[in-house]
């Protein structure tokens, strides 16, 4: 009896530690008069995103379990958001969980029209990129926008897809 208390325990705390160590995207605040994303298309990666979410507010969508873009170190995609207001483009190159490292802020814009334009945005994978899936996120916002994370609701939407980097094949 002692041995299964021992093992459930062993199994209860790394459960734990692990749960611990998982990345935790924060949750944008959102505002409907700051902005819209209407779609998200890449193209360019072996597989590619095509999200039409419309011109109704969204507010925050996590759609990274369901629409993604497939690339490796060093290679290139382009992400062509339809949005209004300002819009940023954010990766987590390294995993960690959020977006505040360096490098990772990809597009910063400002734009106070609310109506709805295309905006096209070469991305290149660094080549000291984690691999697997990452998140890549796209948000609106008023003015300047320069935080993935607003608490206050400047933001206007904010989505979430997956991007999946493919390691590189070794060499023979």
């Amino acid at each position: 009896m002692k041995k299964y208390l021992s093992l459930f325990l062993i199994a209860s705390i790394s459960l734990l530690i692990t749960d611990n160590l998982t990345a935790q995207y924060c949750t944008p605040a959102t505002n409907s008069s700051w902005g819209r994303v209407s779609k998200v298309v890449t193209t360019g990666g072996d597989i590619n995103i095509s999200k039409t979410t419309g011109t109704a507010f969204t507010g925050y969508k996590n759609y990274t379990a369901t629409d993604s873009v497939s690339t490796g170190p060093g290679r290139s995609f382009t992400m062509t958001v339809d949005r209004s207001y300002a819009l940023a483009i954010y990766a987590d190159w390294n995993d960690d969980g959020d977006f505040f490292d360096s490098g990772e802020q990809i597009r910063r814009e400002s734009a106070t029209s609310s109506t709805i334009t295309s905006v096209s945005q070469n991305i290149t994978v660094p080549s000291t990129s984690s691999t697997g899936a990452l998140r890549i996120r796209v948000i609106t916002g008023n003015g300047s926008y320069n935080t993935p994370c607003p608490s206050r609701n400047w933001a206007g939407g904010a989505q979430d897809y997956r991007l999946f980097v493919i390691p590189p094949k070794a060499r023979d």
